[in-house]
């Protein structure tokens, strides 16, 4: 077998190889804009940390099986996320709804 023209390994049927744009790796903003958190990238995970908490709390020591709660502990990290960004509120908001414009996230939200 060669290999492409970039030095991978070729597709199996014969043609090139996927880049994953459809699956939007790689692909860039259009403004090129990239969020920045006090703390660094260790820092971005405080949302989802958070909600995982919230959710063990709720769920399992507290017994409340109410989908409610979580949305209450999504909104909650979701916005503590917003104080530690760096620079514009409105990137951060841009960024998480382009996010949940991809069909993974909404995937994974609908399960």
């Amino acid at each position: 077998m060669t290999d492409t023209a970039d030095g991978g390994p070729p597709a199996t049927d014969g043609g090139e190889p996927p880049d994953g744009s459809e699956f939007g790796v790689g692909e860039q903003d259009s403004d090129g804009q990239r969020i920045e958190f006090r703390g660094g990238k260790w820092a971005s995970t405080v949302p989802l940390a958070f909600f995982i908490g919230w959710a063990i709390l709720q769920s399992g020591v507290l017994g409340i099986g109410d989908t409610n709660g979580l949305v209450v502990g999504a909104l909650i990290g979701t916005t503590l996320g917003m104080f530690l960004v760096r620079g514009d509120w409105k990137a951060y908001a841009d960024t998480i709804f382009e996010g949940m414009t991809q069909r993974v996230a909404a995937t994974a939200i609908v399960a």
